[in-house]
């Protein structure tokens, strides 16, 4: 094991939540490679390494039920490993193999780049000699993620396990999706040291954002809108010349809005002549294509509108 590589080790989560904000957890890093989790940017990962983290509606059931779940992911994993043995899909000879499951235990590398893999494996030879050491990835999931399975694996984890092996050291992961409930996957993740540098790289490069608080390019405006109201909740009143390349964004803005306008007139258009075409039918064969015109009833109600504060982004033609 490098020099560079600690192992620390946790009572809880909540004080294994306080540690990650000092380092990049091996389930972030994606994000800087745009692979993320949904609702994660560069710069919503930035806000929380230096603000904190915010909670962004996290199902605790959901997280219990991945807690409870993980021994029986573990003896699935177990199972497959004994059955696969001698077929070739562990790229290693061995006799026999050891795991272990883990909670808040940490290893970290360069003392921003960390990893908590849901546990560890260790394929030994006949004279009980470790040949290679491996990470293990839990997954329990919805149905909705049997497509990014189904001919290989979600990038987003393959980036996980890699990060993981970078902090350990190790050669190899496995990462297990159990799916739907009732659907399990395996699949062998292979030390890729080419990948390995670049992430080391991309991590470095935030790292230095974080530690000399310099602002990651915001990339989604659903996202980093609601990152951004809370970085600058207030305007000052001020006015600001924007450099070349802020005001080319500007330019290609109005362009761009100009085109979905000319678009939307022609969709707006076609779906006039549509429901001309339909009359008083309820479906229309186009092709291989269904049209539907449902008649839709909708309730009277009242809404009560809650007081708010936000700041409106317009683009104009100046007078000047």
């Amino acid at each position: 094991m490098s020099d560079s590589i600690r192992i620390d080790r946790y009572a809880n989560r909540q004080d294994w939540l306080d540690a990650r904000q000092e380092t990049i957890g091996a389930s972030e890093s994606a994000v800087l490679f745009g692979i993320g989790y949904k609702g994660a940017t560069p710069l919503s990962l930035y806000t929380d390494k230096v603000f904190g983290k915010e909670e962004r509606g996290s199902d605790p059931m959901f997280l219990k039920i991945g807690t409870l779940i993980e021994p029986v992911i573990l003896q699935l994993v177990r199972e497959w490993v004994r059955e696969n043995q001698s077929t070739g899909e562990i790229p290693y000879k061995f006799d026999e193999f050891i795991t272990d499951s883990n909670d808040y235990d940490v290893w970290v590398r360069d003392d921003y780049l960390s990893a908590t893999p849901d546990g560890v494996i260790y394929l030994l030879d006949s004279k009980r000699e470790i040949v290679a050491s491996g990470v293990l990835e839990f997954k329990n999931v919805g149905i909705w993620a049997a497509a990014e399975w189904k001919d290989g694996m979600p990038l987003k984890h393959q980036a996980q396990v890699q990060h993981q092996l970078m902090c350990t050291g190790y050669d190899f992961g496995i990462l297990a999706g159990l799916i739907g409930g009732n659907s399990f996957e395996v699949r062998i993740v292979k030390r890729n040291e080419t990948f390995i540098k670049e992430l080391k790289k991309v991590c470095a490069a935030f790292w230095k954002c974080v530690q000399e608080d310099i602002e990651p390019q915001a990339v989604d405006l659903k996202v980093d809108k609601r990152v951004l109201e809370q970085l600058h909740p207030d305007d000052n009143g001020e006015t600001i010349e924007l450099d070349d390349e802020a005001t080319a964004l500007v330019a290609d803005s109005i362009n761009r809005k100009q085109l979905i306008k000319e678009n939307q007139k022609k969709v707006d258009a076609n779906e006039a002549k549509l429901r001309q075409i339909i009359g008083d039918n309820t479906f229309a064969k186009a092709g291989a294509n269904i049209v539907s015109l449902k008649t839709q009833t909708r309730k009277e109600r009242v809404q009560k509108v809650a007081a708010s504060k936000f700041r409106v982004l317009r683009i104009k033609e100046s007078k000047e």
